[in-house]
């Protein structure tokens, strides 16, 4: 009879796979006890959030890596629970955040100083000087170029309608091009032009007057506003002062109000180029609803029967077979139904060293009209800035031109009425 060991030769397969799982068993046994062991370590912390001026309410405190959040009392107070090695971190708007490590702490006591990068002050162009939106006393409105630049438009105008109180903008018509009528608190002469605002652009006052006259203004009834030669990808900022806030600068010329244009400068770093392509299509919305063919006759018919004409007189061309009677057209659709081509195309260069900064802009757009023809309105422009500041900042100098060229070439008469 043969024995047979396990300790001959080799170790078998089998006493491999019973050494693995003994093996296996005693880590996964390891495992357990580490984490119960870690869930034993997790304890309750308190502790007080303040700054330099007193308790902090509504601080934000969160266990890192966790979704463990709580917030401060009224008082500042805080109690959270969290491991030996966790990070607890305190964050609050305006306040530079801070993380603590937990360690064997039960209680914490945090002072979050102020972080001035955090939050910026928005500053107010008030005319011959600056202040801080917070510590304004006037009505001044005021729209960015956030607001401007989402809205493809030839006149920086239209980006104000319903954006400011005691501001209305209202379009002279729905052509290319047209002008603008612009009153700031209402209506404050008699005279159609004596509503103007004073414009100001950079710090020197622009020409309020309409470009052209009523005889050139073909089918618009507001002649081109002189705002039409700045191109509203060129504008930083728009501040309109009303009321005491225009006459105690501006004197007499404010006294319809004014509005501010700030323009774009160049900026200290890299070179940035940007180019933006805007393609749109526009048509009339709706059209009357008008009588075809058969339901004009008919009615004329039955106003002649109602007069008791049976013979319809020579000069009636529409019904007495003069005109052909199967024929029908929408003259609406016919004179108003074509589409609008929009094209605008927006390109600018800037950049510089903290001492020189430059910006070069373009800007070239083109707007047809629904008629029918070869209609429509094209604006260009260029612009150029400098600005040079000396290293002592002793000396400052700035720079800025631009040229800009309208072409409107519109309809002399409107269709829609003659």
């Amino acid at each position: 009879m043969k024995n047979l060991s396990f300790n001959k030769g080799r170790p078998s397969c089998l006493c491999i796979f019973i050494f693995a799982i003994l093996l296996s068993n005693h880590i996964y046994a390891i495992e357990l006890t580490f984490g119960s062991y870690t869930k034993q370590l997790q304890h309750q912390i308190t502790g007080t959030v303040t700054d330099a001026t007193g308790p902090l309410p509504s601080v934000t405190v969160i266990v890192k890596g966790t979704t463990t959040v709580v917030v401060t009392d009224e008082k500042g107070n805080f109690s959270i629970t969290a491991n030996s090695t966790d990070v607890l971190v305190f964050s609050f708007i305006g306040y530079a955040t801070q993380e603590i490590n937990v360690a064997d702490q039960t209680s914490i006591k945090i002072i979050l100083s102020e972080d001035s990068t955090q939050l910026k002050e928005v500053t107010i162009n008030a005319g011959y000087y600056k202040v801080k939106d917070k510590e304004r006393t006037g009505s001044i409105a005021r729209i960015t170029s956030k607001d401007i630049e989402t809205q493809p438009v030839t006149n920086v105008l239209a980006t104000m309608q319903g954006r400011m109180a005691g501001v209305s903008i209202t379009q002279g018509s729905g052509i290319a091009g047209s002008g603008f009528d612009i009153k700031i608190r209402g209506q404050n002469s008699l005279r159609a032009d004596g509503n103007s605002p004073l414009y100001i652009i950079d710090g020197v006052p622009y020409s309020s007057e309409p470009i052209g006259v009523g005889y050139t203004a073909t089918v618009m009834p507001l002649p081109t506003n002189p705002l039409n030669n700045i191109n509203p990808g060129d504008i930083e900022s728009i501040e309109v002062l009303k009321d005491a806030d225009a006459t105690a600068i501006y004197g007499s010329r404010g006294a319809n109000g004014v509005v501010l244009v700030t323009t774009k400068k160049g900026k200290a770093g890299k070179t940035r180029f940007s180019l933006n392509l805007n393609r749109g299509a526009g048509q009339v919305t709706r059209f009357a609803k008008l009588m075809d063919t058969q339901q004009y006759l008919a009615m004329r018919a039955e106003g002649f029967a109602n007069d008791g004409i049976t013979t319809y007189p020579s000069n009636a061309y529409d019904i007495n077979g003069t005109w052909d009677q199967n024929r029908s057209t929408d003259w609406q659709k016919e004179l108003t139904g074509g589409t609008a081509q929009i094209t605008n195309i927006q390109a600018a260069l800037s950049g510089g060293s903290a001492q020189t900064q430059f910006l070069v802009s373009g800007n070239y757009g083109k707007e047809t009209t629904v008629f029918p023809g070869d209609f429509a309105y094209l604006k260009g422009n260029i612009r150029v800035n400098l600005n040079h500041e000396s290293d002592d900042k002793k000396f400052r100098t700035n720079f800025s031109a631009g040229y800009t060229h309208q072409d409107n070439d519109q309809p002399a008469r409107d269709y829609t009425v003659e």
